[in-house]
């Protein structure tokens, strides 16, 4: 089974609460949640994950990443190690997926959102699970 490849917003880069030698950034942008809950995973400490953001013209950022739970920011973060992200093709058939998938029941979701909007409240309306699902505290 290949590593998931996941959006992180590189731009919120910061220090690792773990390993004073390493970097990490967390999953909490739409782009995250989106190719989580599309890709049906849902976050857990230690699992392994490839982390990508656009840099334009053509090509992304990647990296390497192994997740874990900061408690006290109370989000999930991506830690990496700051010498080993690369720049590789985009990912394109990633960013131009349009549609946002509800973890339970599959529905897709973006129809609603653009009516209704999102927020950490909103639920799917067909079953009723948070989108926020994947990103739950352990």
């Amino acid at each position: 089974m290949s590593t998931p490849i996941i959006y992180a917003d590189f731009n919120g880069i910061m220090a690792s609460s773990r390993n004073e030698n390493l970097s990490a950034i967390p999953l909490d942008s739409y782009g995250s949640l989106k190719d989580l809950t599309n890709q049906q995973i849902r976050l857990k400490e230690g699992m392994s994950l490839v982390i990508y953001a656009d840099s334009g013209e053509g090509e992304d950022l990647e990296a390497d990443s192994t997740v874990y739970y900061d408690s006290k920011h109370k989000w999930w973060m991506a830690e990496i190690d700051n010498e080993k992200i690369r720049y590789v093709p985009s990912h394109d058939n990633l960013w131009n997926q349009k549609e946002f998938l509800c973890l339970q029941c599959r529905q897709d979701l973006e129809p609603y959102f653009s009516e209704h909007g999102r927020n950490p409240e909103t639920h799917c309306p067909n079953c009723g699970l948070s989108i926020l699902t994947v990103t739950q505290a352990p």
